[in-house]
């Protein structure tokens, strides 16, 4: 794959928002998470095997959590 992800191992995707279109896509994939930037889950972030952020994500992340 392009991103050079392990597909076996579980991926999690950080985002805005996940939007209905998103969640529906994304819903059925094995070993994918989603989650909401001002929603982290660290159980989730530890067992990833990948992590994919979009930009604005993490300007919510460093909004929230003041880092």
């Amino acid at each position: 794959n392009s991103l050079n992800l392990d597909t076996a191992s579980s991926t999690t995707f950080i985002v805005e928002k996940i939007e209905t279109n998103l969640y529906f896509a994304t819903r059925n994939l094995r070993n994918i998470n989603l989650l909401e930037a001002n929603k982290l889950n660290l159980k989730t972030l530890f067992l990833s095997k990948a992590i994919v952020i979009t930009a604005k994500s993490l300007k919510i992340i460093e909004e929230t959590y003041n880092v």
